[in-house]
């Protein structure tokens, strides 16, 4: 008897297991069945090694459709397949997404339609950034099942396809992101990454893990601050159309809220804008011009029921060649039921305060706060010196700077004037601030420009630098700004001057003693030492014909250092020079109005140099000039309203030295054509005026005819030694000043 109540149970169990089954059974269609009809079909059964891919999500039990379009060699032929069934299924069940799309564009699509028994019940536009999504069909026992890809170049696959029976229950297809857990916020990029993100550039993942089939970057840093996820675009101008870049995430409408910082990644300089699209299931949610002088800004969207969150980017203005790159870093989802008060607040953030609150309260600038944004004709790396090494330095008036940096403003090929700036970020923290500016050596160029300084955006500071000015020392209030920024608008002349700022220092509180800060390197001055070897060579020298493009002189022809025999001047009596420096006045001919074509040679030969690594140390310096009727204490132009062109060099003898012997020569006399209406042929002579720190302290008339004449003058322990060639109303011969020695008085 107990055996047979043992039996009737386990018949019971039995039948109710088979009922089970039978609910939730189903019939794979490509392990069951095969097309009567098909083209650019391939099946993907449960069986085998066969694996497709819907976006980048891998499946199997289904099969491809190809568009019959796109490749070297298209056929122009939509893929179908056609499918007899036996009756009795109720419903199809299937995952639908894009074949394994490369990325190369998010603007292809393909319109895909099913027919039972010739009835249309699935009509759908599919697209190539589309993520997976399954879908259910209802067939009421229809015998004849057909796909067809109806226009579009999209390759379409369908995985998971099933057809159930009247009375089965339906049950999805395993979700691919499934090991993702819930219960937190969830990281994009390093924990949902994108499923469908621009193969062929202008955007990166930012990670530290291995990522097949495009590049990508470890880190960004944004206002000075780094960060190691989220995604790095870069808006480049195109020649033709627009430079357009693209990620997309698979929500599954499981979050709330979507977090990230966005902003431009540190110190590039091509005056690009561009822009960063959000779109929740292709419609637009957030949008944002990024400019290369943004602060960083924590974003916060509503995600509430969006399926794919993609975002877009697309260059809008830059220069020729130019763009800007930008990143969207930290990106965040938030579940539903997660704690509001856990996610960050809109708006601009201050991530480096922490950090800058830890500096004392007088400090270096450049050495402890490097800028975010530059802007300039040379680059941030060529412009910027922190310290480091005194051998590495730039040079204003004669005097040496481990610690500052270069603003390079100029015109482009294309007549863009380009003016500079370097933009910190100070976080708020600091009141003062002390620094030194002067114009840089070897640009030999007379234009004055102003300097600005901003603090958050509002002008503190505006004044004409003259470029044959000493270096000039400011405090300025900061009020404890949150951007900092120094700017040179530009002359809109082909070759600029360029402005060096050193010495920079940041107070809390009251200005200090920051002499102790900075070290100025210069060479042992004994009691009398010739010039030429006390300063190597000149900080600043004009001699205006050696500069016109009209001609191809050779500017170094100009100064002779004595380290060879084989360079010297060559003397119109026959002698030779082996040490001095030469000064010549020019009046330029009309023709010095140069064509677009001799801008351009003047652009990529221009005289002088750009900052590059050959002239970072004591080849570089302020620069000067003279004109008509310069005063002592007036301000010096190379030109005078005429366009006559004064000629001119300066020195720094380290504020050392008391007086100055000197002799000067004429190398090669000059007669202008005409000087007969001077009555005896001869040209005038002219003046050479000389300077100690902007004091003339002697005036001496040279001709073609003198003879080797030897000065002394007083410098009163200067800083700026200029001589100084004044243009009369004809060119003058050439001159060289030589035996060239300072002395300091006995005490």
């Amino acid at each position: 008897m107990q055996m047979k109540y043992i039996n009737a149970k386990v018949m019971l169990v039995t039948l109710l297991l088979v009922a089970v089954q039978c609910v939730w059974a189903q019939t794979y269609l490509t392990d069951t069945y095969k097309p009567t009809e098909s083209q650019h079909y391939k099946a993907y059964p449960t069986t085998g090694d066969g694996i497709m891919q819907i976006a980048v999500y891998k499946y199997k039990g289904g099969f491809t459709l190809g568009s019959g379009r796109g490749g070297l060699v298209s056929s122009n032929t939509p893929g179908y397949v056609v499918f007899d069934l036996p009756a009795g299924f109720d419903k199809l069940s299937f995952v639908l997404g894009p074949d394994s799309p490369n990325s190369a564009s998010d603007k292809y699509n393909a319109i895909i339609t099913v027919k039972a028994d010739g009835k249309k019940v699935f009509d759908k536009v599919v697209w190539e950034h589309d993520a997976p999504q399954e879908y259910t069909v209802d067939l009421n026992g229809a015998r004849q099942l057909r796909f067809d890809v109806q226009r579009g170049e999209a390759n379409l696959a369908f995985g998971a396809v099933k057809l159930w029976k009247s009375g089965q229950t339906f049950k999805p297809s395993g979700d691919p992101l499934r090991s993702i857990p819930l219960t937190d916020r969830v990281q994009l990029v390093g924990q949902l990454y994108p499923y469908f993100i621009r193969h062929s550039g202008w955007v990166a993942p930012i990670t530290s893990q291995e990522v097949k089939g495009i590049r990508k970057e470890t880190s960004i840093s944004i206002n000075r601050v780094e960060y190691k996820t989220g995604l790095q675009f870069t808006a480049d101008q195109a020649f033709v159309g627009n430079n357009e870049a693209w990620a997309y995430f698979w929500l599954q409408k499981k979050y709330d809220k979507v977090s990230f910082i966005i902003g431009p990644r540190d110190n590039q300089s091509s005056a690009a804008t561009g822009w960063l699209t959000v779109m929740a299931d292709g419609k637009i949610i957030y949008e944002k011009q990024v400019t290369q002088q943004d602060l960083a800004e924590q974003v916060v969207l509503d995600v509430t029921g969006v399926n794919q969150l993609s975002f877009h980017s697309i260059d809008e203005a830059s220069r020729i060649l130019g763009g800007i790159t930008f990143g969207v870093v930290n990106i965040f989802a938030y579940p539903k039921g997660y704690d509001i008060a856990q996610i960050p607040q809109a708006g601009v953030i201050n991530a480096s305060q922490s950090k800058l609150a830890k500096l004392p309260d007088m400090c270096k600038l450049v050495s402890n706060i490097r800028p975010y944004s530059v802007q300039g004709i040379a680059g941030f790396d060529q412009t910027i010196f922190d310290g480091e090494s005194d051998y590495i330095t730039f040079s204003m008036g004669g005097e040496q700077f481990p610690e500052g940096f270069i603003l390079t403003s100029g015109k482009t090929l294309f007549d863009d004037n380009i003016s500079a700036y370097y933009k910190f970020d100070l976080a708020g923290e600091f009141d003062y601030m002390s620094f030194t500016v002067g114009a840089l050596t070897k640009r030999r160029t007379q234009q004055d420009d102003n300097i600005r300084v901003y603090c958050d955006g509002k002008v503190v500071l505006d004044t004409v630098i003259h470029v044959t000015w000493p270096n000039q020392r400011f405090v300025v209030p900061l009020n404890k700004c949150r951007t900092l920024t120094f700017a040179k608008p530009g002359t809109m002349q082909q070759k600029d001057s360029y402005f060096g700022i050193g010495d920079v220092t940041l107070y809390r509180g009251k200005v200090q003693d920051n002499s102790e800060l900075f070290s100025h390197p210069k060479p042992d001055c004994p009691p009398e030492a010739d010039l030429i070897d006390l300063c190597k060579a000149p900080y600043y020298h004009y001699v205006g014909r050696y500069l016109s493009v009209l001609n191809n002189f050779d500017f170094n022809d100009c100064f002779q250092n004595g380290g060879s025999q084989r360079r010297y001047f060559q003397m119109h009596d026959g002698s030779k020079i082996y040490k001095g420096v030469m000064l010549e006045t020019n009046i330029p001919p009309a023709l010095e109005n140069i064509t677009p074509m001799q801008a351009l040679f003047m652009f990529i030969t221009g005289a002088g140099s750009n900052v590059s690594s050959s002239n970072v140390s004591a080849s570089t310096g302020i620069t000067g000039g003279a004109s008509g009727m310069p005063a002592t204490s007036g301000i010096l132009s190379l030109f005078s309203a005429g366009g006559h062109q004064s000629s001119a060099c300066a020195f720094n003898p380290y504020g050392e030295y008391d007086e100055l012997t000197f002799t000067v020569a004429c190398k090669s006399p000059y007669v202008e054509p005409g000087t007969a209406l001077y009555g005896d042929g001869k040209a005038p002579a002219v003046r050479l005026d000389v300077f100690a720190d902007q004091v003339k302290v002697g005036e001496f008339w040279v001709s073609n005819e003198m003879k080797p004449t030897t000065y002394t003058v007083p410098i009163n322990k200067c800083h700026q030694l200029m001589f100084w060639l004044e243009c009369g109303d004809v060119r003058s011969g050439q001159y060289v000043l030589y035996d060239m020695t300072v002395r300091k008085k006995e005490k």
